[in-house]
């Protein structure tokens, strides 16, 4: 093990021997007891630099403790995961804990039926393109089905309607975009009740958007700007497992993300936006406009690395689909950071980010608490502590990072909360996406709170052990295990 140059003095943690008389030996005891003490003290102090880092620097390392907190534990421990991940959802799980992103992700285990399917449509697929396999195959009929739907809408649109469109110049991206596409049957009616309830609302959104009368566009842009404000967006729809499914969903949300911009610097609709609050203005660049480029970029790489032509919803019938599996990782890597911004810039927009508040006492906070108590377990044993020194440092470090994340969640849910029952002016979108935003931040908050709680009684079960001979948690185990081999 590398030497330690903060480690205490070998006379420190020994009883020092002197001659002294008996009747003084307990007053000797004492006093060798309360120069360990002190010295152990000492010693933990060089180890707390922490505690002085300016603001921003602390706000880096507990972004990175949350990352290190969620991966390394899924990695290490799977019975502390499957503990903190029971009953989540998994896009909650996903967005909520920072899991690593993996494109392919491992399938349940398949049924005899299952497999025998998935086997016929690998070798439909590799007929039009030996890159392609059963998720090609379920990504090419998504979107095959999502563009058969826009296309019935299109064609429903009266012709009344389409030459006005066409003489008031209306961006048929638009209008094609923002309808939501319905099934027919053999005679190109509406296959079902719901998809004429479809229908009918198509219909009157391409007939009040080619009109060029912002009045009869308001109530649809109030839907389009509320529609994508509030969008919970997690990297879980950006799976082969999901896409093989939902590409022609993902790809319809993707499209109006884009072409919202078109909406937005429209000169029929200046008038709408002009009159919206300063806070929704920077919502809607930091939701909306901000998000366009990484959304496409990740969602064109991914389907073409399954050697799919996402605007053909057919196969890619040669080799070229290479250059999509080279930008994937990038492009993917370049999403997962722009939701990260995208929800801390929320967060900030409503002033709900994680502050002290009056009155609140950090060191009175759980995990400050069972610090302390760890430094007087250190303190009553100093033998044990001088023993596992390197290991208990390590964790120690560690464990004031975790304290200070965990007093941060804790912080940023109550401020959520607090919002949530002020009284307010703001009507509408604002008012709602308000709202939904400091729930969506208090939930949050409260899982990630729960995994390292767990992270910091694990760690503190480890030092228990080392002193005191702590019976270990299955998670105690798998913890210390990995230390130790770290140590060798």
């Amino acid at each position: 093990m590398p030497k330690n140059n903060n480690a205490i003095p070998q006379d420190a943690l020994q009883i020092q021997r002197e001659p002294v008389q008996h009747n003084n030996m307990q007053m000797q005891q004492n006093k060798h007891l309360t120069y360990q003490t002190t010295a152990i003290d000492r010693h933990l102090g060089t180890l707390s630099s922490y505690n002085y880092l300016p603001e921003d620097q602390k706000e880096e390392l507990r972004d990175f403790q949350n990352k290190y907190v969620s991966l390394t534990n899924l990695e290490r421990n799977q019975t502390l995961i499957k503990q903190v991940y029971a009953g989540v959802p998994t896009s909650v799980a996903y967005t909520y804990a920072e899991a690593s992103y993996k494109p392919l992700e491992v399938p349940a285990k398949e049924t005899y039926k299952q497999k025998k399917e998935r086997k016929r449509q690998e070798k439909l697929a590799k007929e039009q393109n030996p890159g392609a396999d059963h998720y090609s195959y379920g990504i090419v009929h998504s979107l095959q089905r999502m563009k058969d739907n826009l296309n019935n809408s299109i064609e429903a649109i009266p012709e009344d309607v389409k030459e006005q469109i066409i003489n008031n110049q209306v961006d048929t991206r638009v209008i094609r975009c923002y309808c939501n596409g319905f099934k027919v049957k053999e005679n190109g009616e509406p296959a079902s009740w719901s998809d004429k309830n479809v229908k009918d609302v198509d219909m009157e959104f391409c007939q009040a958007y080619a009109s060029k009368d912002i009045e009869k566009r308001r109530e649809f842009l109030d839907d389009i700007m509320s529609q994508l404000l509030s969008k919970e967006l997690s990297m879980d729809m950006f799976s082969y497992n999901y896409l093989k499914d939902h590409a022609g969903e993902v790809r319809l949300m993707c499209t109006r993300f884009t072409y919202f911009k078109n909406i937005y610097e429209d000169p029929v609709n200046k008038p709408y936006f002009d009159e919206k609050s300063p806070r929704i203005k920077e919502l809607i660049k930091v939701r909306i406009l901000d998000q366009i480029e990484p959304l496409n970029h990740a969602l064109v790489s991914l389907i073409g690395s399954k050697a799919v032509n996402m605007n053909e919803a057919d196969y890619i019938r040669s080799d070229g689909y290479s250059i999509y599996c080279n930008a994937l990782n990038q492009s993917i890597e370049n999403l997962s950071n722009s939701l990260k911004i995208r929800d801390e810039k929320t967060t900030k927009i409503f002033d709900l980010d994680g502050e002290l508040e009056e009155g609140v006492v950090k060191s009175e906070l759980p995990a400050y608490v069972k610090l302390e108590n760890c430094k007087q377990l250190m303190n009553s044993n100093p033998a044990q502590y001088k023993k596992h020194m390197g290991i208990i440092d390590k964790i120690y470090k560690d464990l004031l990072v975790s304290a200070d994340t965990c007093a941060h969640l804790s912080f940023t849910s109550n401020k959520s909360f607090n919002f949530k029952k002020q009284p307010s002016d703001e009507i509408g979108t604002e008012r709602m996406l308000a709202f939904s935003t400091a729930s969506k931040i208090m939930d949050k908050c409260k899982f990630n709170l729960k995994i390292h709680q767990h992270y910091v009684d694990t760690n503190i079960n480890v030092i228990e052990h080392l002193l005191t001979k702590t019976k270990l948690t299955p998670e105690g185990k798998v913890l210390l295990n990995n230390l130790q081999k770290e140590q060798l």
